[in-house]
């Protein structure tokens, strides 16, 4: 036990640390701004946007670090049966309104009825999207589908982007951590992964990555769906294409 609270100080103090170095940076940026704004009054509405984007930033930051919280608690999570094949249309729709350079694909949708919480899973799903179109270029392939097998979702994001090298396949789910990334347009804080996982962990799931470099990259998001499969027999593979 002393072991085990040990590892929760140790782990709550790198948490503080990250956070304070990923808060110092807009905060540093948005106090430079203001203390130069009286001396070139003509740069102000360039500079109050600036400051803006940097105070959307830290609220993103701190409604991220929120939702990392919560996910220890036994409320975090909502179940109720949902239809996965209108899920995973209603998700895919939109996950296309992220980019209109990506070609997108709806792959397979599974045809049972689920139990899951709607909003969280859905914001796991969209992460993955954001990552996907973060790390692919314009006319890069992003496809998403969903089945059920063996008692389990399975939902995956699949795209043709630049892949994840294999030392950085474990670290990115970890916070504040970001691979190479090509695209600055949707630069984040890091934490877009470990929001997936900690929703995945609260769902009692896990994500299973398979990428390779210059290829790209497929998330699946596997769901034991017990109180499914209780009721139904689920034949495998069960799906159909878009």
């Amino acid at each position: 036990m002393l072991d085990r609270l040990q590892l929760a100080f140790d782990s709550q103090k790198e948490f503080l640390k990250d956070v304070s170095h990923e808060l110092r940076t807009p905060i540093t940026v948005i106090q430079g701004q203001l203390e130069v704004l009286p001396y070139r009054p003509e740069k102000q509405t360039e500079t109050i946007a600036l400051i803006t984007s940097e105070l959307a930033q830290m609220n993103r930051l701190v409604n991220d670090l929120l939702l990392l919280t919560k996910a220890e608690r036994p409320d975090f999570l909502c179940r109720k049966p949902e239809d996965l094949d209108w899920l995973t249309e209603e998700i895919y729709l939109k996950a296309r309104s992220f980019s209109r350079e990506r070609v997108w694909q709806l792959e397979a949708k599974g045809l049972y009825p689920v139990e899951v919480d709607k909003q969280r899973f859905s914001q796991a799903v969209m992460n993955l999207v954001q990552n996907a179109v973060r790390h692919t270029n314009p006319g890069d392939i992003i496809a998403l589908g969903s089945l059920v097998t063996d008692g389990a979702l399975k939902f995956w994001v699949r795209d043709t982007g630049e892949g994840i090298a294999p030392e950085n396949r474990e670290r990115i789910f970890e916070r504040f951590a970001r691979a190479t990334n090509n695209n600055r347009q949707f630069e984040g804080a890091g934490l877009g992964l470990s929001i997936v996982n900690a929703i995945v962990h609260a769902l009692e799931g896990r994500i299973e990555l398979v990428s390779e470099i210059g290829k790209g990259t497929t998330f699946t998001l596997i769901i034991p769906l017990e109180s499914s499969t209780k009721s139904l027999e689920v034949t495998e593979d069960e799906s159909h294409p878009h």
